[in-house]
């Protein structure tokens, strides 16, 4: 007679349906851990701006930072190639 399932089929198939729960509880808290993971990594970002600069601020702080650089570059080489005349005379 097939009525009777054998002891070790059933414990398999609630250990099966354990894993199965498992599983998914664990995928459920690995996507909790990415979002809090990606929350606290703006929150760094944000950290990182000046209080109270918009991202379009911060862009045109970093644009004059770059041009004021380019200049001081400029003005650098001017200045060596000056020295360097002068010590020729």
């Amino acid at each position: 007679m097939t009525l009777q399932q054998p002891l070790s089929g059933s414990c398999n198939n609630s250990s099966e349906t354990a894993k199965d729960a498992t599983v998914e509880h664990l995928k459920a808290a690995l996507i909790e851990i990415q979002l809090c993971s990606r929350l606290e990594s703006l929150l760094l970002k944000k950290k990182s701006l000046n209080n109270g600069d918009s991202p379009e601020l911060h862009t045109e702080k970093v644009e004059k930072l770059k041009v004021l650089s380019e200049f001081l570059a400029n003005s650098t080489s001017q200045a060596e190639k000056r020295i360097l005349d002068h010590r020729e005379w």
